[in-house]
């Protein structure tokens, strides 16, 4: 806002007709360049409110079609359990009557003997495994504990593991 006290206080005191002349014109001077700096802000400020309002107008127009697919894929994803969960009741269904039950098939040769497994026996625990190649029984168990008792009867052929 211009301060225009300074030229009506001349104004005021102007006597002459050159003195009143001079003070009018220079209130009318000041008062001209307060408002076209005013009209210049005005329209600056017009063009950034246009600016934003078209924005604001694009935004919201991104918004509702991102809302828009956003209801499309939840559409979709409702079908999609509504159709696994038929799948799935059709099943049980299925399940129930017996329909995946059939005779067995015919048994197949033996193969060959696989490998013997690996184990990791801990503190009380052993585990017992046979050499192919020489028949022999052997008894693993963890290192630093005590091994197991066992007892063999020769007459039988039986092996008796010996507890306490």
């Amino acid at each position: 806002m211009a301060d225009i006290n300074k030229e009506i206080q001349d104004f005021k005191n102007a006597v002459y007709g050159e003195e009143v002349r001079g003070s009018m014109v220079s209130l009318a001077q000041k008062l001209n360049q307060e408002i076209e700096g005013n009209t210049t802000d005005a329209a600056a400020a017009a063009k950034n409110a246009n600016n934003a309002a078209s924005t604001a107008t694009r935004a919201a127009g991104e918004a509702g079609n991102a809302a828009q697919t956003a209801t499309k894929a939840a559409g979709s994803a409702n079908t999609a359990a509504e159709n696994a969960e038929a799948i799935r009741e059709d099943l049980l269904g299925r399940l129930e009557r017996g329909e995946f039950n059939g005779p067995p098939g015919p048994q197949g040769e033996q193969g060959p003997q696989g490998a013997s497994g690996v184990t990791a026996p801990a503190a009380g625990m052993f585990s017992l495994y046979l050499d192919p190649s020489t028949g022999d029984l052997y008894a693993e168990y963890p290192d630093g504990s005590t091994p197991p008792a066992f007892e063999y009867e020769a007459d039988s052929g039986n092996l008796y593991y010996v507890t306490d």
